[in-house]
């Protein structure tokens, strides 16, 4: 079968196929059929569809689109000219037309990169909000909370849950998004999504969400790491078997391929009552140091 023969040579390509130890993993197709073949044959082994292997992809391209729209000019730090003009000038050179609305978000994140520019990273932090300065903001707090039916937006425990720390999360990292005036940067999570989450734009574009394992990182038989875990609530954003988001449940990682790591091709998510009732197997997350008593569902 050419779907068999495609995914074997896939497999053997990664493999072995260069003279370098898995030097096999930076290699090209041979043709792009071959490689969509390859992949759909892999996906069916992990139980994922082509929808779901694409929607780790396209974010990766999206957030490159992004940061190509961002002139040189106004990143320099020695460029005393307007920010518009440098703007202006780059999408001319791109030949790309831009709305006055697309071009003020690409002014925001140029002043916010500027803003922030060579600060550590707690200077960064004192220089933006926190969930204590949020929390002074009554209406703009309460106005959040309402919006996220007091669930953290990722993995949706409800904050009343007294083992739980809300944190400010900036949806777009300091950096990039800072503390917009319409608070549409802003949102509440748990302190462990938000460690999980940690400073990037594009989930998809960490390697985490690639599957990539650190030398340090844990591999209990039941347990997986922040990162991976943010990836795989990131990337499914409802249980998997009944649909129902984390504005009206809490969300829990579950390893669907059982002899595989706890990584993200290997997971996906469940609300509570669908691991119970489908007996999954959900894993323990590494909860932040705040967070340590949070109990499983099980």
């Amino acid at each position: 079968m050419a779907g068999t023969k495609a995914l074997t040579d896939f497999l053997h390509d990664i493999l072995c196929g260069d003279q370098h130890f898995l030097g096999g993993v930076q290699k090209t197709s041979r043709s792009l059929p071959d490689l969509l073949t390859a992949i759909v044959g892999w996906g069916n082994s992990l139980g994922r569809g082509l929808d779901e292997i694409a929607a780790v992809i396209e974010p990766c391209l999206r957030q490159s689109v992004l940061i190509s729209l961002l002139p040189a000019k106004a990143l320099d730090p020695n460029y005393q000219g307007s920010i518009d003009a440098s703007i202006d000038e780059h999408l001319a050179q791109l030949k790309i037309n831009l709305s006055q609305e697309e071009r003020r978000v690409v002014r925001d994140v140029c002043i916010n990169l500027r803003k922030l520019q060579g600060l550590s990273s707690q200077e960064a932090r004192n220089r933006t909000y926190g969930i204590s300065q949020l929390k002074a903001e009554r209406l703009e707090y309460e106005r959040i909370v309402n919006r996220q039916n007091g669930r953290c937006i990722w993995c949706g425990v409800h904050f009343q849950n007294s083992n739980v720390e809300p944190t400010l999360e900036h949806m777009a990292p300091k950096h990039l998004g800072d503390d917009l005036p319409d608070g549409s940067n802003w949102a509440l999570s748990c302190s462990t999504c938000n460690a999980g989450k940690g400073s990037v734009l594009s989930w998809a574009a960490t390697p985490a969400a690639h599957d990539y394992i650190n030398r340090t990182d844990p591999f209990g038989s039941n347990k997986i790491t922040q990162v991976h875990r943010w990836s795989v609530l990131m990337r499914t954003r409802r249980c998997s078997i009944c649909s129902t988001p984390p504005s009206e449940t809490e969300l829990w990682v579950y390893r669907r391929v059982k002899t595989g790591l706890a990584i993200p091709s290997n997971c996906s998510t469940s609300c509570g009552k669908c691991a119970l009732a489908e007996q999954l197997e959900v894993l323990v997350p590494i909860w932040s140091p705040k967070e340590g008593a949070r109990q499983l569902p099980i």
